[in-house]
């Protein structure tokens, strides 16, 4: 479909009534007249991707999209104020890929923009052409030319472009309730058959030009399953209902290794949910309109058509056009009201997670659509293909977390380093189910779940039994302890899902892009357990240098930088100078070799079987990307401590225990202590008394990097 809808904003209800009526797999918009300033388009059940308009350059905005449960996908490629094209791709059922590429132009008045529209548009297409010659192309807008104008421009343009014949309609541009010239037009360039129909919607009144749509037949295309999820409000009120349930009493009476058991416990958690109604989908249409408005809406258009053949209809049009524009304006007042109302209820009943995301959906200020966009791969070759999307951002983390050395996972190269410590007597301690328990409470909620989708509340659910009671609990313990025994995390629970976060610049290029990690959240409460202990055992032995802050209970940045401040203004005070050195280590959590973190544990005395749930986590990491729908293949996650993991801080912080090691550091008037630096986490600083200490200890601080295959940023 191509429609100018000449303005979007005071009509996205109906435009939205529009598209849920005709449902267009791939639809064109002309004149938005959304500038630079305006919210992102958000039309229901469409993926879109847009040009602002740009006043000056005589742009009024353009988009395209395409619907979401089509199966189709969208990347936008290039823009302009004039013409934008688009990259649309998806799957057949029988698993052939379909890809084309979608111009959507409106033709400038001015002679001189037109002529620039025209010339650089043709180059475009011509260069697409050329690169792929049996490339589907589709061309649709406002050509503001008639058909025979339009002929010559696509025969200019020179790529076997055919206009779409319409047989309904002469026109598509309204002029004084009369039907005026065929302007909005559809062509095509690469199909194999030529389009089953093309028509003009004669009845929708939304603008001065009518919408002109197109089908043709292929084959049936492979559509995304819906969406599901556990909601986490409706579990947590699910109660004894759930944990008392009949599948998990089954489960807990059978005998199998875990590996079996995760998978058997997932399937019956999904499978609970559903019977207990605490399952939620996507969202489908909803709209603000009343069933009041909806009704005149559609006899307004009923009637709109009869006006241009009789003009006695025009009383009772004009009519229902002023009550359809009174109704909308009443239920967007009403909608106002009840999303006030919502708002008020949020806060006064502090919940913040659903707050924020109400200011995140009323204000329109969000990038969801950004990573979802064309990107860049190692060649600097523009990728718009939603599967090559997904494995060209696994290939750029696989990158992030690649072992450069090849000495991350070679225990040999780290053996040398390795010294006799006594192991903590905590390290061999059974795992209890108190344990279990205070690793669910400390667990947060409302955190987005991992690869098998369960959130952390369905297993909160039994952390305040003080014995495993419910057959729920029974089973958690049971696998829980099955892990803690057979020192192996099975492969459901390890690999971890990376989203990626847009923070600034160019959006094609993946380097402007963070990524999060979601993990499993059972792998997270036994994370849990092992942090835990790992924290026990250093509040008991102070296993972590008293320089470092990071990542500790009871200690926080602002300490740290107040005891610099204090350091400084005392030794000025006696008259002495200090000379700080500040240390930033380039990507430092990505950069840690496995073998050697193992080998720092073992140093600090971590061992037993406390040593081996950690070499578990890091025997074979695995991680994949999640980009819109699509989920990219596993890859390797070689170097570099878990994200997302609640042991990784501590376990980082053990890393670089040893950095400040050997340091003289600088005395502090009125106490007999010296103090070598300060560390948080992966930011260091150095003291000294003159610049020559400095030097040395940066030496020394270099060295250790060196030592330890970390790099210190040097911009």
């Amino acid at each position: 479909m191509t429609y100018n809808i000449r303005g979007y904003v005071g009509k996205r209800d109906e435009i939205d009534l529009l598209f849920s009526d005709y449902q267009p797999t791939i639809m064109a918009l002309q004149e938005t007249n959304l500038n630079a300033k305006s919210n992102r388009m958000r039309l229901q059940g469409y993926q879109t991707v847009e040009s602002k308009s740009t006043l000056r350059a005589g742009g009024r905005g353009l988009a395209i999209g395409v619907r979401k449960e089509s199966g189709l996908s969208i990347s936008e490629m290039c823009q302009t104020p004039h013409w934008m094209t688009a990259s649309v791709s998806g799957l057949f059922n029988n698993g052939n890929k379909i890809s084309l590429f979608v111009a959507n132009l409106h033709m400038p008045h001015q002679t001189n923009r037109r002529k620039l529209a025209i010339l650089g548009l043709t180059k475009y297409l011509r260069k697409l052409h050329s690169k792929k010659k049996n490339s589907k192309i589709l061309l649709l807008g406002d050509f503001n030319k008639d058909t025979q104008r339009t002929l010559c421009l696509l025969n200019r343009i020179g790529i076997g472009l055919r206009r779409a014949v319409v047989y309904n309609s002469k026109g598509t541009r309204m002029n004084m309730g009369k039907m005026g010239r065929m302007i909005d037009h559809i062509a095509y360039s690469g199909f194999s058959n030529s389009p089953n129909y093309t028509k003009v919607l004669k009845s929708v009144d939304l603008s001065d030009h009518l919408p002109v749509v197109s089908e043709w037949k292929i084959d049936s295309l492979k559509t995304p399953i819906p969406s599901i999820k556990i909601d986490a409000e409706k579990i947590k009120n699910s109660g004894e209902s759930f944990t008392s349930n009949n599948r998990f009493l089954i489960l807990a009476d059978q005998e199998m290794d875990p590996e079996t058991l995760v998978n058997r416990i997932n399937t019956s958690i999904w499978e609970t949910s559903e019977e207990l109604a605490v399952i939620k989908t996507d969202k489908k249409h909803s709209t603000v309109l009343s069933k009041e408005t909806i009704q005149t809406i559609k006899k307004r258009r009923k009637v709109f058509r009869k006006v241009s053949k009789d003009v006695s209809f025009e009383k009772e049009y004009s009519e229902l056009k002023e009550k359809a524009i009174q109704l909308c304006r009443e239920d967007r007042r009403n909608n106002k009201k009840a999303e006030i109302n919502k708002v008020s209820d949020l806060m006064l009943g502090k919940k913040s997670r659903e707050l924020w995301s109400w200011l995140k959906r009323f204000s329109g200020r969000f990038k969801s659509s950004a990573t979802d966009g064309p990107i860049f791969d190692k060649n600097k070759k523009l990728i718009t293909d939603a599967e090559e999307k997904a494995d060209t951002w696994a290939t750029h983390f696989e990158g992030l977390a690649k072992d450069n050395t090849g000495n991350s996972r070679i225990a040999k190269k780290w053996k040398s380093l390795e010294r006799t410590s006594e192991i903590y007597k905590e390290c061999d301690i059974q795992l209890t189910w108190t344990e279990i328990c205070a690793a669910l409470k400390s667990t947060p909620n409302n955190k987005s779940p991992g690869f098998d989708g369960v959130p952390s509340e369905v297993w909160k659910l039994v952390q305040h039994e003080d014995v495993p009671n419910s057959p729920f609990a029974k089973i958690i313990h049971k696998l829980i302890s099955g892990i803690w025994d057979t020192e192996r995390i099975p492969k459901q629970m390890d690999p971890s899902v990376i989203i990626p976060i847009p923070k600034k610049g160019d959006m094609r290029d993946p380097n402007n892009f963070r990524g999060i990690s979601l993990i499993p959240t059972l792998a997270k409460v036994v994370s849990k357990v092992i942090a835990r202990r790992l924290c026990d055992i250093d509040n008991k032995y102070n296993i972590l240098a008293k320089e470092q802050a990071g990542f500790r209970s009871r200690e926080e940045c602002v300490a740290q930088a107040t005891t610099l401040y204090e350091v400084v203004r005392r030794r000025k005070i006696s008259g002495l100078s200090t000379w700080v050195g500040f240390i930033d280590f380039a990507k430092a959590y990505d950069r840690v070799p496995h073998q050697a973190l193992l080998c720092k544990i073992k140093n600090s005395g971590i061992g037993g079987k406390l040593y081996r749930m950690i070499e578990a986590l890091y025997r074979s990491p695995k991680m994949c990307v999640r980009v819109g729908d699509k989920i990219s293949k596993l890859v390797e996650y070689n170097c570099g401590v878990r994200q997302g993991c609640p042991a990784s801080p501590l376990l980082f912080d053990i890393y670089i225990n040893d950095l400040l090691d050997g340091i003289k550091g600088v005395k502090i008037p009125g106490m007999e202590a010296e103090i070598s630096g300060l560390l948080f986490a992966d930011d260091a600083v150095v003291l000294a008394e003159s610049p020559a200490e400095l030097q040395i200890a940066l030496e020394k601080i270099s060295a250790w990097s060196q030592k330890w295959e970390m790099e210190i940023n040097q911009e």
